[in-house]
């Protein structure tokens, strides 16, 4: 209880004599008597009696003390935000590095489900989720907004960072992220809390059922409303949706379940804007059926007005792309580039995304019936297909289906998963009358050479290049191609390759044609073709294949036994003046790189014809007199040798050569060696035992012009890539091309070493290129090129290439290409 305040004195109280006034009545004033004195405090009494300046140093000491406090605890607290920054700045740092066991060394180790999330974002070179699977991260660096002590020593840092859309439009969101403060500067950070999660509200549309976190609720609520009235508004133009369906939709997720992915241009160069839904993701509902989503807690809330509006049209876009897969009956997937040009059609209309109508590339151009092909190849194979497959058949129907209500759309939707529609125009003919099905391929065609221009009258800067178009074959010389053979390729070759003799006379074409004797299978085939056509074109029969001339002008050629074309072959050399072949080695197999820089020497593979496995590379060499020795003493039966070439400059006793050493089957890997042909010495260039990549084999092994690389096409358990290494040693960079493939190859060097093509392999009419620039940043975009032939200059970066519009000459630093025929071409090229 509280004691009373008296401000009087037992001086003041009455004598005993004295009587107390009445009571109730007021004791009447004395006379010259004013009211009660009312006396400060005791201590502020004492204090009015110290002298000013002490009262105010007293008054100045108290504040500083407060002020002291106050800015001690502030400085606390501003040294944890720093310290927490610091920590925000390293993890984001060693993550885009895709430093996996840095990251995971700062994380909780009693968390299997966030280190096992953590991984699979770090592997991606992603700091954090992202918030919208349409947006990409950029390269600004994240900071701390807020920051707030959960529990003690434990700290929720609010983070918040940048991401952009196709358009290039800017985005933020804001990430809570948890640490633990383990001792003064030690930290390591925690995993999500999943509390948030556990409260959910229902959330109700004419097309879809939500079940919602409470506590994101201000974020997801508009983004399912304007996703209800984007899937309202396309049911009604697709007229295809199926009555009283609804969308089931979860977001309680947590992270042990979230499945990263990055948007398709963080991994392929696309410099205009495109649809939403090609960044989007694709994955199977779940059981029972419904669409899980991560809810924003999780994975980053929008942080004003602009990103909100971006989480909703990611969300609408998503969502129709489920409703397209419920129409078509089947899941969407990663390789379903025609259902989804569908649905960026209808997101187009409905202005979710800026975008451009898809520029129609040459240099990427594939017939209307192909990409049909390839989209039912890509759907069987499970491969992803690329952001080059995506754009390629938008643009294919938006002119197809030009004028067109979006009611056809909707009932292409229906079939264009439909296994027994084997064809092109039997998937239109569902929808289209049959005058708009004949036109279809027509019309794709003459918009993509009506982009072109008209041909290039000046061939100069293709010097020396040769073509083996149908019906013939053509040189281009002072600025013209120039007919050598014009009637002379039979109507049913396929994959004809050219190589042009040193002294410039002859032209060594191989061709296959169908083996009358296999069902689908081929037979290549060589002629030799005197450009001066003083002799006639001469064949060297069939299931043969091409080497190449030696420095005295003989021609050598691999020739197999019909019996057994894989393995039993014959190396001959042939003396042109004379017609005389002669046999060189039984059971090697060599190509047109097995040469040494002089021609008096072969790098060659021999066969065990009857294990069917290949010993150690060989060094075959030529003159004074013919000799087969192995380069090194390896052991058959532990490790392989295979794919051997030359270095640039090297001859058969002076030089260097390179090949793949693959271990024994029960341990799978390889080793990529040079040897020195003078000191015997032997260099491993890579280890695929050393972990970069998954590495069970190789193949392809090939040797840039200059010196500068060695590059080869990887295998593993289930991802090809692409690797290329410095010669002189030293870290190896890798490729891992997107889209479905069976297989990656390095094709051929750019005489400058400053580009790589890639062949990849699917069983597609597509017939895919890939164009690496070796000068940009490891593992970075890849060029798509689709086409059956290429050719480098013999002089820096510019390449022949043609495809179903022709042929090009193309620049490969700056893509600028020239348009020489509209007739394509197999093409060789040499000086």
């Amino acid at each position: 209880m509280a004691q009373p305040e008296f401000d009087w004195t037992f001086e003041e109280a009455p004598a005993a004599s004295e009587a107390p006034p009445a009571a109730g009545r007021p004791e009447p004033p004395r006379p010259g008597a004013g009211p009660p004195e009312r006396r400060p405090p005791r201590l502020w009494r004492a204090l009015r009696s110290w002298p000013r300046w002490a009262r105010w140093a007293l008054l100045g000491g108290l504040a500083a003390l407060l002020l002291g406090g106050y800015g001690f605890v502030q400085l606390g607290w501003l040294r944890l935000q720093r310290q927490i920054a610091a920590e925000v700045a390293y993890d984001d740092a060693r993550s885009r590095a895709r430093a996996v066991d840095a990251v995971l060394a700062a994380q909780v180790s009693n968390d299997p489900y966030w280190r096992a999330q953590r991984r699979a974002e770090v592997e991606l070179g992603l700091p954090a989720p992202l918030p919208a699977g349409s947006l990409a991260l950029t390269s600004d660096p994240a900071w701390v907004v807020a920051l707030r002590l959960e529990e003690p020593n434990i700290f929720a840092a609010t983070v918040r960072r940048r991401y952009a859309d196709s358009a290039g439009r800017v985005y933020d969101f804001d990430l809570q992220q948890r640490y633990q403060n383990l001792a003064p500067g030690a930290w390591t950070r925690l995993g999500a809390d999943l509390r948030g999660l556990v409260a959910a509200t229902s959330v109700q549309g004419a097309w879809l059922s939500a079940t919602v976190p409470t506590n994101d609720l201000p974020w997801v609520r508009p983004a399912l409303l304007a996703a209800d009235e984007a899937l309202l508004a396309a049911c009604a133009a697709w007229e295809s949706c199926p009555a009283g369906y609804r969308l089931s939709l979860a977001f309680n997720v947590g992270p042990e379940i979230l499945n990263p992915s990055l948007p398709l241009r963080a991994t392929e160069p696309f410099s205009a804007a495109y649809p939403l839904i090609f960044d989007l993701a694709a994955s199977a509902p779940a059981y029972p059926e419904r669409i899980v989503f991560s809810a924003p807690q999780i994975t980053g809330r929008p942080a004003d007005a602009a990103a909100q509006a971006a989480y909703n049209r990611a969300l609408s876009a998503q969502l129709l792309g489920y409703m397209a897969a419920v129409i078509s009956q089947s899941p969407r997937s990663r390789s379903d580039f025609l259902l989804d040009a569908l649905v960026a059609r209808m997101e187009t209309r409905l202005g979710l995304s800026v975008t451009a109508d898809p520029p129609l590339d040459p240099l990427n151009f594939v017939p209307a019936e192909a990409v049909w092909t390839h989209y039912q190849q890509a759907l069987a194979g499970g491969g992803r297909a690329g952001l080059a497959d995506r754009q390629r058949a938008l643009a294919l129907l938006n002119v197809v289906l030009v004028n067109q209500p979006p009611s056809v759309d909707g009932g292409l939707l229906r079939t264009v998963h439909r296994p027994y529609v084997a064809q092109l125009a039997d998937w239109l003919a569902g929808s289209l009358w049959p005058g708009d099905v004949a036109h279809a391929a027509a019309r794709w065609e003459a918009a993509n050479r009506a982009a072109l221009g008209p041909p290039a009258a000046d061939w100069s800067s293709a010097e020396g290049l040769a073509l083996s178009c149908a019906p013939g074959l053509a040189l281009v010389e002072r600025g013209r191609p120039r007919p050598i053979a014009p009637s002379f390729l039979p109507p049913e070759y396929s994959a004809a390759s050219v190589i042009r003799a040193a002294g410039g006379r002859y032209l060594a074409l191989t061709y296959t044609v169908l083996d009358p004797g296999s069902a689908g299978g081929r037979q290549p085939q060589v002629w030799l073709i005197d450009q001066t056509g003083e002799l006639p074109p001469r064949s060297l029969g069939v299931n043969s294949l091409a080497v190449g001339w030696d420095a005295a002008g003989a021609f050598y050629y691999l020739a197999f036994s019909p019996d057994d074309p894989g393995l039993t072959s014959t190396l001959l050399r042939l003396d042109l003046p004379s017609g005389q072949a002669t046999a060189i080695a039984q059971n090697v197999f060599a190509w047109a790189d097995s040469w040494s820089a002089d021609r008096r020497a072969l790098v060659v593979i021999r066969f065990d014809s009857q294990a069917g496995a290949a010993a150690a590379p060989y060094l075959l060499t030529l003159t004074p007199e013919v000799s087969l020795e192995p380069l090194v003493a390896l052991e058959p039966q532990r490790v392989v040798g295979r794919d051997p070439v030359f270095g640039p400059g090297s001859t058969s006793t002076a030089g260097q050569v390179a090949y793949i050493v693959s271990a024994a089957a029960t341990t799978p890997a390889y080793t990529v060696r040079v040897l020195d042909l003078a000191s015997g010495g032997e260099q491993v260039v890579f280890d695929s035992a050393a972990g970069l990549t998954r590495g069970l084999n190789a193949a392809g092994l090939l040797w840039s012009p200059g010196g500068a690389w060695l590059a080869w096409g990887d295998f593993g358990t289930d991802v090809f890539s692409i690797l290329a290494a410095p010669a002189a040693g030293g870290p190896a960079r890798e490729w891992r091309l997107p889209g479905p493939s069976d297989g990656d190859y390095p094709l051929a060097f750019s005489a400058d070493d400053a580009f790589l093509a890639v062949q990849r392999s699917n069983g597609s009419a597509v017939g895919p290129v890939a164009l690496l620039d070796l000068n940009a940043p490891a593992g970075g975009p890849a060029r798509p090129l689709s086409g059956r032939s290429l050719a480098w200059a013999p002089t820096g970066h510019t390449f022949a290439f043609s495809n179903a519009l022709g042929v090009f000459l193309v620049d490969a630093a700056t893509g600028d290409y020239q348009w020489l025929q509209a007739e394509p071409c197999d093409l060789g090229w040499a000086p």
